[in-house]
């Protein structure tokens, strides 16, 4: 009742994956050469009667057992999954700055433009105060002279 590279598990009661170097219909195939591993997906670099369908290559004549593992393709992903990490933290870390600056330079310039406007004095008087100052003033000079 399982599915393709699964088999069923009597204490589990359910499907489980194949074990390393197992594959197909309740998990009676076994890797072919150079494959072996979970899935089939790794690769033998060694030759075919010292490749082992669980375990990769194995020294067969000196009784050593060496166990290959994929370095080449595991450390790039690894390296670029950290390089990755390593932009989306620095662009993290760099938005908050950037709308620090963004609010100072505003704030800047608002400042700048409030002393333009505070140094700028302008006579607000209506036309007709000017008027009646200026007959004042007249006025004034004319007590004087008397």
């Amino acid at each position: 009742p399982c599915c393709t590279d699964y088999i069923w598990n009597e204490e589990m009661g359910k499907c489980v994956r194949c074990m390393a170097g197992f594959y197909g219909v309740n998990c009676t195939k076994t890797c072919r050469y150079p494959s072996y591993g979970t899935d089939c997906q790794q690769k033998c670099y060694c030759a075919e009667y010292q490749c082992h369908v669980i375990i990769g290559c194995v020294d067969i004549g000196s009784g050593k057992m060496t166990v290959e593992f994929p370095t080449s393709n595991f450390l790039l992903g690894c390296i670029v999954c950290l390089l990755l990490v390593l932009v989306i933290f620095k662009v993290i870390k760099l938005i908050p700055s950037y709308r620090g600056y963004y609010e100072i330079r505003q704030k800047l310039n608002r400042q700048s433009t409030q002393r333009r406007y505070d140094s700028i004095n302008v006579d607000v008087r209506s036309p007709t105060d000017t008027v009646l100052q200026n007959s004042l003033e007249e006025q004034e000079r004319n007590d004087d002279s008397v």
